[in-house]
């Protein structure tokens, strides 16, 4: 069992959806008992076995339609010929229980200051991949030293002492773009580094890929001036940049570190409930 869970977070860290497929209850004859499972990816790999044959065949196919509509089924199969059936001899019943787990969406956070540690802290329980990108080195040494992470040699990241997220720090170059995590549509980015110039090079890196959520440290001064320099010397066009949030986070007033990266956290979860309920609908 150990080996099978493993499986699913690999699959997971790398970013694929999958879906487990159990047995949960049998009667008659059937090729594998209660408890019996199997992992299914979007495009059709199986891993273990729930039994074999047309009967996995049509688990599989059933896991991909779940995976494209819904989140979990119980679904029964029967094991005989004829209609309804699978076209097997056993004659047996089996009800299968298929979920569909999503890789874990990411935080990527340009910028280890004290907005960004604070951010860090205030996100950790809130299920997100967390990557904190900074060009400092010194910046790092002190990141890792913090007293809200630590070493986990077991997940190869770095850890909240007691929370499930995994934070990773990661040391790029002055132009923000090395070695940076994929940002994608399930990416939530938050730009406060040192600089406006370091804003600016951030900006550049994650505009362009079409995060579900990209917010920048400022003022309404400085979103003008960026901006335009943005779109005049960096070709950035005007549709991108009206997708950043700048000034970032919800208006309740905040001022202090801690309470702009709660004020940034409740705007991403915002955007991201609204999301899902669009989809859902």
């Amino acid at each position: 069992m150990i080996e099978f869970y493993s499986k699913v977070a690999e699959l997971l860290k790398s970013g694929r959806r999958i879906a487990i497929a159990s047995i949960i209850s049998s009667r008659g004859s059937t090729p594998r008992k209660t408890g019996a499972k199997m992992i299914i990816t979007m495009e059709g790999e199986s891993f273990f076995s729930i039994g074999g044959g047309s009967f996995e065949a049509v688990v599989v196919r059933d896991a991909q339609q779940l995976m494209r509509e819904g989140n979990a089924i119980v679904k029964r199969y029967s094991f005989r010929e004829g209609e309804g059936g699978l076209g097997m001899t056993c004659g047996g019943e089996a009800e299968v229980l298929i979920e569909a787990l999503n890789p874990p969406d990411k935080l990527i956070i340009f910028g280890a200051g004290h907005v960004g540690s604070s951010l860090v802290q205030a996100a950790q329980n809130m299920g997100f991949e967390i990557f904190v990108v900074d060009h400092r080195k010194e910046v790092k040494e002190s990141f890792e030293k913090s007293r809200f992470v630590k070493r986990s040699s077991l997940m190869g990241a770095l850890q909240p002492d007691y929370r499930s997220s995994a934070i990773h720090f990661v040391l790029t170059d002055g132009s923000f773009s090395t070695g940076l995590p994929e940002i994608d549509g399930s990416s939530y980015v938050v730009i406060a580094t040192m600089s406006h110039e370091s804003d600016r090079r951030a900006l550049l890196t994650a505009i362009r890929k079409d995060p579900a959520y990209i917010g920048m440290i400022g003022s309404q001064r400085k979103r003008e001036e960026l901006f335009k320099k943005a779109a005049a010397e960096d070709g950035i066009d005007a549709k991108l940049l009206k997708r950043v949030r700048c000034p970032v986070g919800l208006d309740i007033g905040s001022e202090t570190p801690e309470e702009i990266a709660v004020s940034i956290l409740a705007e991403i979860i915002s955007v991201k409930r609204k999301a899902a309920k669009r989809l859902k609908d």
